[in-house]
């Protein structure tokens, strides 16, 4: 349970938040959890009910490191809510530019990645075409090679027929002398 004192800087937390929005330094909370790995159901959960022992420190910090915020204004309430609107307004810039860089060169990845794959898949489809031609080669030279069986088998007994027929014919000759 948070005391009444952490209930107000939650509630100024979330105050930032909404400034931060409206001056477009993020586009909402997701954006927020999502950079900083943070629950966005705690975070909404803590919005509604400020009560609730979910608050992390941390998460301060990160207003205050990336985005200018005043430490002092979260804590105290006393000051500007942003220690320098330049400093705040450049650091956003620097974080988008290089989210954006960051982005550009995730999507080359993606399309190199897809390019390689649609290679690979091609080099596969062409291998795989290959094999079957290889195939049908293979069962067409077998089929020559039976066909060249039979053939020498049949040539076989023509041979042995004639041997048989000039043997019988030798026979026939000797015995009618």
């Amino acid at each position: 349970m948070q005391t009444p004192d952490s209930e107000v800087i939650v509630r100024r937390f979330f105050t930032v938040l909404e400034e931060m929005k409206t001056k477009k330094y993020i586009r909402g909370k997701q954006t927020f959890t999502s950079r900083y790995g943070i629950n966005r159901w705690n975070l909404n959960t803590l919005e509604k009910e400020p009560y609730r022992d979910i608050f992390q420190p941390a998460w301060l910090e990160y207003l205050v490191r990336d985005y200018g915020v005043s430490a002092r204004w979260l804590l105290t309430g006393e000051g500007n809510m942003f220690e320098n609107e330049r400093e705040t307004q450049r650091l956003v810039a620097a974080e988008s530019k290089k989210r954006k860089t960051a982005q550009a060169a995730a999507r080359r990845q993606k399309a190199a990645a897809a390019k390689k794959a649609e290679n690979e898949a091609r080099k596969a489809e062409m291998a795989q075409r290959a094999a079957k031609a290889a195939k049908r080669r293979a069962e067409e030279a077998l089929k020559a090679a039976e066909k060249a069986a039979e053939r020498a088998a049949a040539a076989q007994r023509t041979a042995e027929e004639a041997q048989q027929a000039a043997v019988a014919a030798a026979t026939k000759t000797k015995s009618d002398e």
